[in-house]
């Protein structure tokens, strides 16, 4: 891509400053492959550190009418997109199935992909998923940590059965709802020697989940209320 200069700019602008530009962004996370897209269907394009900032003080910066900024969504999150919207400018923030893909093989490239992104933008066809707040984004994040524990839970819990099946030792009474009485008779159930370490340490590593997921369901409690007031 070639390098962004002022000059440059102002020679490839000259003449639509008063008509719309759309601009596709293909965000990574050390860089964003932008694509300027003149009325007339001519690219411009460079390369940028993923500075939410900047791109957003170059892209206000340019002498010109943007009519929307695309970029697929992803694990960068929406810091892009409020940053966008704080400076009046609108942003597409595209569900990565809704993005049409060649049904052939083609070589892909952030070029590529972030002129492909323009184009959806100046179509009109691509409507943007929902962009939460960053509180609301947090609250996500927790949420998806909470999942993560019960995951994890239900591994542990797996494995601890997988155990006793492998040294055909019968499993406690109660060992399907998992209830206290359950875990203490797993705890004092006499095993050989390595089985037992093995044993004791997955029920430490059970008792941290379980400990860890009740301070997310404190925290997720305490900010759906927070959130109730502020309605």
């Amino acid at each position: 891509m070639a390098k962004l200069t002022i000059s440059s700019i102002s020679r490839f602008v000259e003449g639509f400053q008063e008509q719309r530009f759309s601009v596709g962004i293909d965000v990574h996370k050390r860089s964003f492959s932008v694509a300027l897209l003149r009325p007339d269907g001519t690219v411009k394009s460079w390369t940028t550190p993923a500075d939410v900032e900047s791109i957003t003080n170059r892209l206000v910066s340019l002498p010109i009418k943007i009519s929307a900024v695309c970029y697929e969504a992803g694990p960068t999150g929406f810091g892009l997109a409020r940053s966008l919207r704080s400076a009046d400018i609108k942003v597409i923030v595209a569900a990565p199935r809704r993005i049409p893909r060649p049904v052939a093989a083609t070589n892909k490239t952030d070029s590529l992909d972030c002129i492909k992104l323009a184009e959806l933008a100046a179509s009109g066809l691509i409507r943007s998923i929902a962009i939460p707040s960053e509180r609301e984004e947090a609250f996500r994040a927790l949420s998806r940590r909470r999942h993560q524990l019960t995951d994890s839970i239900r591994r542990v819990k797996q494995r601890i059965r997988s155990l006793f099946l492998a040294l055909g030792v019968a499993e406690p009474a109660g060992i399907d709802s998992w209830g206290k009485a359950a875990v203490l008779a797993i705890e004092h159930q006499p095993l050989s020697a390595g089985a037992t370490e093995t044993r004791d340490s997955l029920l430490s590593e059970l008792k941290y989940f379980i400990i860890a997921q009740k301070e997310v369901d404190t925290k997720l409690e305490l900010l759906a209320k927070e959130q109730d007031e502020a309605i």
